[in-house]
């Protein structure tokens, strides 16, 4: 799996409205609900927040997803190879 760094990560396309649906709720919604305002530097420091969030989010999804891969890979050929599954 290639390295992924914050510093020059895209959102995927498949997960853009995902993104821009949490953006929004943080920025503005959850705010409204309380009762709160944020200032300038509020909606910088929380759309910093957010963004890593969903990139760890991302990465911890890659990551899960080729571990199963890997497993399922490994399954598979230990079905083939007559070996028992554990």
């Amino acid at each position: 799996m290639e390295e992924i760094k914050w510093s020059t990560w895209a959102v995927p396309e498949r997960l853009a409205k995902n993104y821009i649906l949490l953006v929004f709720s943080v920025l503005y919604i959850l705010p409204y609900l309380f009762g709160l305002r944020l200032t300038v530097l509020g909606f910088v420091v929380n759309y910093f927040w957010i963004d890593y969030m969903f990139f760890r989010w991302y990465k911890n999804k890659r990551i899960t997803e080729e571990y199963f891969k890997e497993n399922d890979r490994q399954r598979k050929w230990r079905r083939d190879n007559g070996e028992d599954d554990d």
